[in-house]
């Protein structure tokens, strides 16, 4: 997998191409304070995953950039869930459905959780479609 960069400096960029401060950003987003984009961008905190799609649009980032900075970067999702979820965003790479295939129930689960707490349609669609496929 290339080296891709994490979600502060994907926040930074684009607040910086946009020429917006961290208190519009925020406004942008739906956040009441500037502090978590400036915590976000420092490396301390990370969006949560329900709030990327509002990330992507106000700070024009694609999600998929975003859903990719987040599993890398959050705890709370299992390893292998992580690497199936990327895998599967970058259909291109063979070994995707196979790290899919392996999860045990419960990171199947999180899998599902996950796209369906992005509400990202063509996401979920692709990855269904993998579990359908090998059924």
């Amino acid at each position: 997998m290339l080296n891709k960069p994490p979600t502060k400096k994907l926040v930074k960029a684009a607040r910086k191409k946009l020429k917006i401060t961290s208190y519009e950003a925020a406004r942008r987003i739906g956040l009441s304070s500037m502090d978590f984009v400036s915590m976000v961008e420092s490396g301390a905190r990370l969006f949560d995953l329900g709030r990327l799609p509002a990330v992507s649009s106000a700070l024009d980032i694609p999600l998929t950039a975003l859903i990719g900075a987040y599993l890398r970067e959050s705890k709370a999702i299992p390893k292998e869930a992580k690497d199936a979820l990327i895998a599967a965003m970058v259909p291109e790479q063979p070994e995707w459905q196979l790290k899919l295939e392996a999860l045990n129930p419960e990171s199947h689960a999180a899998v599902i959780e996950a796209i369906d707490t992005l509400h990202d349609r063509q996401v979920r669609d692709f990855i269904q479609k993998g579990f359908s496929a090998t059924a």
